[in-house]
């Protein structure tokens, strides 16, 4: 590929986020917000399905579809033979994997306590 501006501009914003990432308490806060987010988006997926009341299957089958797809990824052999394989600790991929997981983790958080919640 080419050494243009563009980029070079996306190399060292790469860079410059990935040294940001790097001090623990800004990962730990990055998986904390997308905790929190993931708790959130399953508060507004449970409010506006059960709204309309015909969309509660197909909604719960698209968690699932998420979770379980979330769940291979991050849990898969080949995702943990790279990690070793690899010279740096923990790669971007790792980093959003994470990710992805702790999102899931409020997703799944907040149904529980929904169907809590219910009493269902």
């Amino acid at each position: 590929m080419q050494k243009t501006r563009f980029t070079t501009l996306i190399d060292s914003s790469q860079k410059k986020i990935w040294q940001w990432l790097r001090l623990s308490w800004q990962w730990l806060s990055c998986l904390i917000i997308s905790a929190l987010l993931g708790f959130f988006c399953a508060t507004i997926i449970t409010g506006t399905l059960a709204q309309v009341g015909e969309w509660d299957i197909l909604g719960a089958g698209a968690t699932f579809l998420f979770a379980e797809i979330v769940s291979w990824s991050v849990y898969s052999r080949n995702l943990q033979q790279l990690q070793v394989r690899s010279g740096s600790p923990k790669p971007l991929i790792f980093f959003l994997m994470e990710v992805l997981n702790s999102f899931k983790l409020g997703l799944t958080f907040n149904l529980f306590l929904e169907a809590f919640r219910i009493a269902s």
